[in-house]
């Protein structure tokens, strides 16, 4: 089953925060076109793919709530505190942690690339 709006709203402010563009000159995530890149994962990936996603999805919202720095959920913090998290995720200790990194910045730049206003700056 595909993701639902809210878990696509959700993941997209994860993909946000694991790519910060900002710094780089390039166009901001929230900026591009990301509906062909959820088509892909609708129709292709969906049956394999879209559990795990909902987990890891599941596993970021609820990991800022152990942190006595935020308290709260992925979902309810600032921009500038949703890439604080994560640039910390990705030097936690835990294989866990750095594999979350790992497949949320894959995911991210997948949906980054993937929109025309990002193939036209490099093509």
């Amino acid at each position: 089953m595909p993701l639902t709006r809210w878990e696509k709203r959700r993941v997209e402010d994860v993909l946000a925060a694991f790519l910060p563009t900002h710094t780089a000159g390039l166009p901001p995530f929230r900026s591009v076109d990301t509906a062909g890149f959820w088509r892909c994962l609708d129709t292709a990936a969906a049956p394999t793919f879209t559990p795990g996603l909902r987990g890891m999805l599941l596993l970021l919202q609820v990991w800022p709530v152990a942190d006595r720095r935020f308290r709260r959920p992925f979902w309810a913090l600032s921009a500038d505190e949703r890439e604080q998290f994560v640039t910390d995720l990705d030097q936690h200790p835990s294989y866990v942690a750095r594999q979350l990194v790992a497949t949320f910045k894959l995911l991210a730049c997948f949906a980054w690339f993937d929109a025309p206003v990002s193939r036209a700056r490099f093509l």
